[in-house]
């Protein structure tokens, strides 16, 4: 119940923020989305296994310059990063390879140069 307490506003703010830029995507100017991936991105790499999750869950929202780290997130040491990781490359590739990492590995490397995401 702590961690729930703890990470809530997080999610809430996250579930915000994911849905506004669904909403006005068009009408973002793309440093801004940019910005957002590089931000969101960094947020894989905090300390805090909450974040982390919020992190993945939000680049699955973006698109094809989230596969890469989504790919490398499925080597988290939390397990729910793992999850929310492997979810989000699944919403944007329409793919499932679970959480294997060499099998998305593969697949990308065969695929993103034609690649055309599935939200977007």
């Amino acid at each position: 119940m702590k961690l729930l307490k703890r990470i809530m506003p997080t999610v809430l703010v996250i579930i915000l923020i994911t849905g506004a830029l669904g909403l006005a995507r068009s009408r973002i100017p793309k440093e801004d989305i940019a910005f957002d991936v590089r931000k969101q991105i960094e947020r894989l790499y905090s300390d805090d296994p909450a974040e982390r999750r919020c992190a993945a869950l939000a680049l699955g929202k973006i698109g094809k310059p989230a596969v890469e780290p989504l790919i490398a997130a499925l080597k988290d040491k939390d397990s729910g990063v793992r999850k929310d990781a492997a979810e989000a490359l699944t919403k944007i590739t329409g793919k499932d390879f679970g959480r294997d990492q060499a099998q998305w590995r593969d697949w990308w490397e065969r695929n993103k140069a034609s690649f055309s995401p599935n939200n977007g």
